[in-house]
């Protein structure tokens, strides 16, 4: 699921979204529908199928290149896809590493940036190692029927898949999405469950 080796990939294909954070890991869909973005699949087609997913940021001036996006995105990968007759394309997207992006100029109707690949902090290995069935617990409660999680799915990626079922504010994903510390990751998804967590179920709980 990562990217072995790389450490920067140039002029990656960029598809600006609102209020979407793709996690390393998130194995998501997408219905791709304006012609610029049809374009993209298209080409990525024929290619790796690899994509950036970067947040607008609205809150902020227009660049050059039109709406600016969080520095910190995800590096996807096209997982499958379906063509539909009017040309649209229905796709699933696997989640594959944060990267800092930087945008630059592009040939095609489409955004491109040049991508440097995040790679995770460790942090302090024997509080992740407590804190990974903790996570895991919480991740397979949230789970849709008949999903079963790998069994050797690491303390940060474990953290990453639970960030993405929290209610999380803009802020918070943010931050999530740019930590690179497992430990401090792992501690601050636990957190924020606490602070999710209905009244129900925190009763059943205790």
């Amino acid at each position: 699921m990562s990217l072995s080796g790389v450490s920067r990939i140039t002029g990656v294909p960029m598809m600006p979204l609102p209020d979407y954070y793709l996690f390393p890991g998130a194995l998501v869909p997408l219905h791709i529908f304006e012609p610029r973005y049809r374009q993209m699949i298209s080409d990525l087609l024929d290619t790796a199928g690899r994509l950036v997913v970067g947040t607008m940021r609205t809150q902020d001036a227009p660049s050059e290149y039109g709406p600016p996006v969080f520095a910190i995105a995800g590096l996807g990968e096209i997982a499958s896809h379906r063509k539909l007759d009017d040309g649209r394309y229905l796709i699933w997207m696997l989640g594959l590493e944060r990267v800092r992006v930087t945008e630059v100029d592009s040939d095609q109707p489409y955004r491109r940036v040049d991508a440097v690949v995040l790679p995770d902090d460790p942090g302090d290995e024997e509080r992740n190692a407590e804190l990974a069935p903790k996570l895991r617990a919480a991740v397979e409660k949230r789970l849709l029927p008949g999903i079963e999680l790998s069994s050797d799915l690491g303390t940060g990626l474990l953290a990453d898949i639970l960030f993405q079922h929290l209610p999380l504010s803009a802020d918070r994903k943010e931050w999530a999405l740019a930590q690179r510390n497992i430990t401090q990751r792992a501690e601050t998804a636990l957190t924020w469950l606490d602070d999710t967590v209905p009244e129900t179920e925190a009763e059943a709980e205790a």
